[in-house]
């Protein structure tokens, strides 16, 4: 009965504040993200999520105020319970009080708690009032004034995903990546994306003033906004009849295009380049038609919801393609969404060759529902899953050929490689191990022994080329180094790589990030004994100050040691496995007990270890050669600190012949180089990356990477 008088209570309240008007809409949108959202939460869960986003991000308290308001949720949570009816009943009273003590209008205390609602859901769920409504169809519909510009929400840093080309924005320098800081000196931290989007539009030779930043340098940028008419298909013909395709955008107008052009094109011509680089996305039903007229069987892309009964599959539709010639698809930092569905269904099928860079990794759907008339939201629904099963959000797709899509001085060396693909296979092998078209790496489906064999020559050369690109960051003394590799021991079996990645990886860090020589701690082989270790780890910590971050390497020997009842210890290059004991053996235990019980504010550790007992099919300690051994969990503080571990804790962790590295740790190296500063998103890029690579090495080489702890920290 107490519950049903409080919704009641709720209902009248917040009609009488609000006008029905706004009391329809409001409960309209809290019921939408109910039963839409794809993650399920009750209404009271919604009403304090609105809640805390806005004591979080609004300007409109100041600190007495806030001060208050907390007071008071405290004493609810304490009289109702923090999940209860009641309590967001009271909670949301509250707040509507205040407001309306500011002077703020009915319409605008709605608008205020929508948009706090909508804003503590997501990057890319927002609502959209009557304004904006009208802007999402102009740009659907292909022609807008503007930047030419697309952004969107990452770590809560409005990110440029593309500069469309030849836009003001292009022609500007803006690169797919780039974080807007201000817009017209407004910082944009915390603001909404439909707000950004509407300070960025305007009338036409009007000028915009950004400062952005890349890579840690902050740039000013003026732009002059023009009326940005978006062509959906460029069509040309390239020497050697190869047809090439450069889609902008997916919307309405560019199946129409886009059939135009295949159907004039020779069907007996070398082959079709499709061109998505900078193509941010657009709508899903003309990404899957694009798909189906080069491919007809299979599944082009699953929509996953909240449950595994929430589920829309789209498949090709036609018995017969357009055409079957050749097929290569250049992507980049800048394709996302649509552009992602569209090159990862044919590379799935193995109906076309990727070239250029890993996409943006925008993997979440979006649907627009309406609340009444004029006005909508935008809601994060399901999660695109390509035909193999995989999720594109936040790790994109990977091509197969990887290349540098830096455009210079006009020379493109993505689309060139792309037409020497086509036109003759063995020049383009030549070229790309070469190092011709400023080469990364090779995708497995792709290489065979000779090829891997030849790349290996190249790899060291072009891992330094790539270390030369980063611009070294300003002396940080916040931040502390440790690295220890060990590839020679004194009474057991050497790990191969293990010294060079250890090198490498603090070369890398300290560039990079900016550590001092003095705030780092690099043992290698002979340096790293037992005694060293520890002696040296310790007074380098006890410099740690509040505020400080601690990046740990390990790369060596790991092992559960049955005497101490599998306890894990890492292994010293002076210490005999056989003889094992607690005093002999660094316990992992006392190694993150030093960590995180510094005073340092963020502590990532990176082991590229395994603890199974055995290396590459060796055994470590005698008697235990036919058994993995799983070792003992440990604690440590997990709100401040965050572990990448090489592989589950029986499995081994591989070398990685071809690269000269072991094989986690090259991972990890390659995503930092690409800018991966988030946890999360680098352990989900190396989680891919390495299980692939380890699957075809055989079924006892099986690595996955975990890892534990605070995965919502930040390299930076």
């Amino acid at each position: 009965m107490k519950i049903i008088i409080a919704v009641l209570s709720f209902f009248i309240f917040t009609t009488s504040l609000f006008g029905l008007d706004a009391k329809v809409k409001y409960d309209k949108v809290i019921s939408s993200v109910e039963k839409y959202y794809y993650i399920a939460f009750t209404k009271d869960q919604i009403i304090n999520k609105g809640i805390a986003e806005f004591l979080a991000s609004t300007s409109l308290l100041n600190a007495d105020a806030k001060k208050k308001i907390n007071t008071k949720f405290t004493f609810y949570d304490n009289k109702y319970g923090a999940d209860s009816k009641e309590c967001a009943y009271e909670k949301i009273k509250t707040i509507i009080e205040f407001l309306l003590q500011q002077m703020f209008s009915n319409e605008e205390v709605y608008d205020i708690l929508i948009h706090s609602t909508m804003n503590s859901l997501d990057a890319h769920s927002s609502y959209l009032d009557k304004k904006h409504m009208q802007e999402l169809k102009v740009q659907t519909e292909g022609v807008f004034g503007g930047l030419g510009i697309t952004v969107s929400k990452k770590e809560k840093k409005l990110t440029v995903v593309s500069p469309l080309d030849n836009t003001p924005a292009f022609r500007a320098g803006i690169k797919a990546g780039d974080i807007i800081l201000k817009i017209n000196e407004l910082p944009c931290e915390n603001m909404s994306l439909n707000k950004a989007v509407s300070l960025m539009r305007g009338k036409v030779d009007t000028s915009i003033n950004l400062t952005i930043s890349r890579k840690g340098e902050l740039i000013p940028i003026t732009i002059v906004r023009e009326l940005i008419k978006i062509r959906s298909v460029d069509a040309r013909e390239l020497p050697n009849d190869i047809l090439y395709l450069k889609i902008s955008t997916f919307d309405k107008k560019v199946i129409n295009d886009l059939s135009k052009a295949i159907k004039n094109y020779e069907t007996n011509g070398m082959g079709i380049i499709l061109d998505l680089r900078n193509n941010p996305g657009g709508l899903l039903s003309e990404a899957v038609d694009v798909v189906d007229m080069f491919m007809n069987r299979g599944n082009i892309i699953t929509q996953q919801g909240r449950s595994s009964f929430d589920k829309v599959s789209y498949d090709t539709s036609k018995e017969k393609t357009l055409t079957e010639a050749p097929l290569v698809v250049l992507i980049n930092a800048g394709s996302a969404s649509a552009s992602e569905i569209v090159s990862g269904a044919l590379q799935v099928h193995h109906r076309a060759t990727l070239m250029g860079e890993r996409s943006f990794g925008k993997g979440y759907v979006q649907a627009i529902l309406p609340i009444d008339e004029e006005e909508s939201v935008k809601l994060t629904v399901a999660e695109y899953l390509l035909a193999d099963g995989k999720s594109i959000h936040n790790i994109g797709i990977k091509p197969d050929y990887e290349i540098d899509a830096d455009i210079v001085d006009g020379y493109d060396r993505v689309l060139e490689a792309a037409q020497d693909y086509l036109n003759n296979k063995a020049i383009f092998d030549e070229k790309y191990l070469a190092k011709a078209y400023g080469i990364q790496t090779l995708s497995k489906r792709f290489r065979n022994k000779n090829i891997a064999q030849k790349e290996a020559k190249v790899y060291e050369a072009t891992l330094r080329d790539r270390f030369k690109k980063i611009q070294k960051a300003p002396a940080d003394s916040t931040k502390w180094l440790i690295s220890i590799g060990i590839e020679n021991y004194e009474y057991t079996a050497d790990v191969k790589y293990s010294k060079k990645s250890a090198e490498l990886f603090s070369e890398l860090l300290q560039k990079k990030y900016g550590i001092e020589d003095h705030h780092s701690l690099v043992l290698v082989d002979g340096e790293a004994t037992m005694g060293r270790i520890k002696n040296k780890m310790k007074r380098l910590l006890r410099q740690v100050k509040a505020g400080d971050t601690i990046y740990f390497y390990y790369n060596g020997h790991g092992i559960p040691v049955p005497s101490q009842k599998n306890e894990p210890y890492l292994l010293p290059n002076d210490v005999e496995p056989e003889f094992a004991s607690d005093d002999k053996f660094f316990k992992m235990q006392n190694i993150y007990n030093l960590l995180s019980q510094t005073d340092a504010d963020k502590v990532i550790a990176i082991i590229d270890s395994c603890f199974s007992g055995g290396n590459d099919g060796a055994h470590l300690i005698k008697g235990v050669a036919a058994t993995r051994l799983v070792p003992k969990e440990v604690s440590f503080n997990k709100k401040k600190m965050v572990i990448l571990f090489a592989g589950r804790g029986t499995q081994y962790s591989n070398m990685y012949e071809q690269k000269g590295h072991r094989l986690f740790s090259y991972y990890v190296m390659d995503s930092i180089l690409k800018g991966r500063d988030d946890v999360e998103m680098l352990y989900n890029e190396v989680y891919v990356n390495v299980k692939d690579e380890s699957f075809k090495m055989g079924d006892m080489h099986l690595q996955e990477p975990t890892v534990v702890g605070n995965k919502k920290l930040n390299f930076r």
